[in-house]
């Protein structure tokens, strides 16, 4: 389900956003923005990709919530529970 949020619609192109929640993912030491993608239409972003934990997916999501213009966020991106520590 997507996060609403509260920056004006329509300010910005699609484009422009998605180059600043690129930049903002590479600037950020807890995105592993090789292992994401984006997608933006009307200002939605939809996040897509494999990390290896929950904070990854969340620093990601954060990202895109900061980029003026972005009307919503799909963030469906999947933990590896592979990658996940076993405790024992």
């Amino acid at each position: 389900m997507p996060t609403r949020m509260q920056s004006e619609a329509g300010t910005r192109p699609d484009a422009e956003i998605a180059r600043e929640v690129i930049r903002r993912m590479k600037e950020d030491i807890e995105v592993p923005d090789d292992r994401v993608t984006i997608k933006v239409a009307d200002g939605f972003v939809t996040i897509a990709g494999i990390v290896n934990h929950a904070a990854q997916k969340d620093a990601t999501e954060r990202c895109a919530a900061r980029v003026k213009g972005v009307r919503g966020i799909a963030n469906t991106i999947e933990v590896d529970p592979a990658a996940a520590p076993i405790e024992g």
